[in-house]
C-alpha cells in the first residue's frame, strides 16, 4: 500500500479544512487507515460504522463527500447510499464505494444507487485522495454553476418582467401620438411607425426569451393532445392575411379534404402561435413581393406527419445554416424589405418541436451562393395522434 506523496491539492478547493467527509466502513482499521490519508490534507472527518449510525449523522450534517463501504453489516452500501440520496440535503452531495468486489455487476450496482465512483480495496493513498480531490471540485463547479443559474434567472426576470411596463407606456405614447395635429406630416408618421416598430421587436425579443426560460427551467409545462392540423394551419393563415396581402405573397396552403382532419400530438397553442407563427412569418419576412410561401402535408409509413413550409426567398447563408437553432449564436438578419427580426424564433421552434417528440430540418439553397434558385423549405416531422 502506497503512503500519500504530499502533491499540492487543486486551488480550486481553498482552505481544505471547510470540507467534511464523512467515513462508513464497519472495521476500525479501515477507518483509521482513511483518517491517516485524509487528515494530513486538511479536510474535516466524520466516522460510522454501520448505515444506521451514517443516516443519523446525515440528518444533522451535511458532509461534502462520502467514502461509503460496500459490504456492511445488517444494511449493506447501496442501501445506505439510496437513502442518503433520498435527503433532500444529500441529493448533490457525491458518493465514492470502497469495495473489494472488482466486478463490472456491483459497480453498476452502486452507480444505479447513486454513487458516483469507486475506490478498490486494498486503496493507494495516491488514488484515493485524488479521487476525493477531483469529486469536491466537480460539486464545487456545479454549485458555482447553480449560483450562475440563479443570477441569470434573476436578470432575466428583469428583462422580461421590469421591462415590459415602460415598455407598454411607450406603445401606449405611440398611440396617442396619432391625434395630435402634428401627425398628419408624412414625415411624422413615418418616424412613429419606426419607433412602434421597433418597440414590437423588443416586446417580441422579452416574449421569446420569457417563453424559452420557462421552457428550459421546467416552469412550463406542455401537455400532449391530439391537435388538429388543419385547424392549426387556418389559423395562422387568418392571423397572417394582412402580412402577406401588405407584401403581395400568395399563401399555397395544400390541405386537401382528406387532409383537414389529420391530427398529430402537440398542444395546440403553441404550436399554432409559436411554431407554425414564426415559420410562416420568416417565410414571409425573406421572400420578394409577389412571391409564394406553400405549406404542405404528407403522411409518412413510421406513423408521422410530414408538415413542410417552403419559401421562393433569398435563402439562409451556410455559416447561419449552421447556427440556425442556437441560442448564443447571432442569427437575426433583416427581410427582404428590411423587417426586423429577434433571432429567438428558430431556437423556440425546435425546443417545442422536441418537446411533442418530434422532429425539425432545414434546407436552404442562399442567393448569394449563386445558385440559380434560392428559397429555404422548414421540414418538421411530427408524431401523429
Amino acid at each position: 500500500m502506497a503512503f500519500a506523496t504530499g502533491q499540492p491539492i487543486s486551488p480550486m478547493l481553498g482552505a481544505l479544512s471547510q470540507y467534511q467527509i464523512l467515513l462508513v466502513d464497519d472495521d476500525p482499521t479501515n477507518l483509521q487507515v482513511l483518517s491517516n490519508c485524509l487528515m494530513p490534507q486538511g479536510y474535516r472527518l466524520l466516522h460510522a460504522t454501520h448505515g444506521e449510525r451514517a443516516l443519523s449523522i446525515c440528518q444533522n450534517t451535511t458532509p461534502d463527500l462520502v467514502l461509503l463501504d460496500v459490504g456492511l453489516p445488517g444494511m449493506d452500501g447501496f442501501e445506505v447510499c439510496r437513502q442518503l440520496k433520498a435527503l433532500r440535503s444529500l441529493a448533490d452531495t457525491p458518493v465514492v464505494f470502497l469495495s473489494a468486489f472488482k466486478d463490472s455487476a456491483s459497480k453498476v450496482k452502486g452507480f444505479q444507487a447513486g454513487g458516483v465512483d469507486y475506490v478498490d480495496k486494498p486503496f493507494n493513498y495516491d488514488e484515493l485522495l485524488a479521487r476525493v480531490e477531483t469529486h469536491l471540485t466537480l460539486k464545487i463547479a456545479r454549485q458555482k454553476l447553480a449560483r450562475q443559474n440563479e443570477e441569470i434567472e434573476s436578470l432575466l426576470h428583469v428583462l422580461s418582467h421590469d421591462l415590459s411596463n415602460p415598455l407598454s407606456a411607450i406603445m401606449g405614447f405611440c398611440q396617442l401620438a396619432s391625434i395630435l395635429p402634428t401627425y398628419q406630416d408624412p414625415d411624422t408618421q413615418e418616424l412613429w411607425r419606426n419607433v412602434h416598430l421597433a418597440l414590437a421587436q423588443q416586446e417580441e425579443i422579452i416574449e421569446h426569451v420569457r417563453e424559452m426560460r420557462a421552457l428550459e427551467m421546467g416552469k412550463k409545462t406542455i401537455e400532449l393532445t391530439p391537435v388538429n392540423l388543419g385547424d392549426s394551419l387556418l389559423t395562422v393563415a387568418k392571423i397572417f392575411h394582412h402580412k402577406l396581402s401588405e407584401k403581395q405573397i400568395h399563401l399555397d396552403l395544400q390541405l386537401t379534404p382528406e387532409k383537414e382532419n389529420w391530427k398529430v400530438m402537440a398542444e395546440y397553442t403553441s404550436l399554432t402561435h409559436n411554431v407554425m407563427s414564426n415559420l410562416v412569418s420568416n417565410a414571409i419576412k425573406f421572400s420578394d413581393r409577389g412571391k409564394t410561401v406553400s405549406i404542405s402535408l404528407e403522411e409518412e409509413p413510421v406513423g408521422k406527419i410530414h408538415l413542410s413550409v417552403a419559401d421562393q426567398g433569398i435563402g439562409i447563408p451556410d455559416d447561419l445554416l449552421k447556427t440556425i437553432f442556437s441560442n448564443d449564436q447571432p442569427t437575426s438578419r433583416p427581410g427582404t424589405e428590411m423587417e426586423l427580426g429577434t433571432g429567438f424564433g428558430m431556437p423556440l421552434v425546435k425546443k417545442y418541436v422536441e418537446i411533442y417528440g418530434g422532429e425539425i430540418e432545414v434546407e436552404s439553397m442562399s442567393r448569394v451562393s449563386g445558385g440559380g434558385t434560392s428559397g429555404t423549405t422548414i421540414h418538421l416531422r411530427l408524431k401523429r395522434a
